[in-house]
């Protein structure tokens, strides 16, 4: 299963009103919903792994198919 990083805006940072911080949004485009945001990608990369995890976990538990990966 795939995922995509975009960076994304998440307003102005509290250090300086000039300057943005800028995260990373990570989305699993087979888990329709499942997205994570971090400041790094080391980081979005570890809370997308998390979060498929428990989300496949949910899809067994509910007793719904877990979709076959398409990218």
């Amino acid at each position: 299963m795939r995922s995509s990083a975009v960076p994304i805006g998440s307003g102005i940072c509290p250090h300086s009103r000039f300057c943005f911080r800028i995260d990373l949004k990570r989305v699993a485009p087979d888990l329709p919903g499942l997205g994570v945001a971090g400041e790094t990608f080391e980081e979005t990369s570890n809370l997308m792994r998390e979060a498929i995890g428990f989300h496949v976990e949910g899809l067994h538990a509910d007793g719904e198919p877990v979709p076959e990966p398409t990218t």
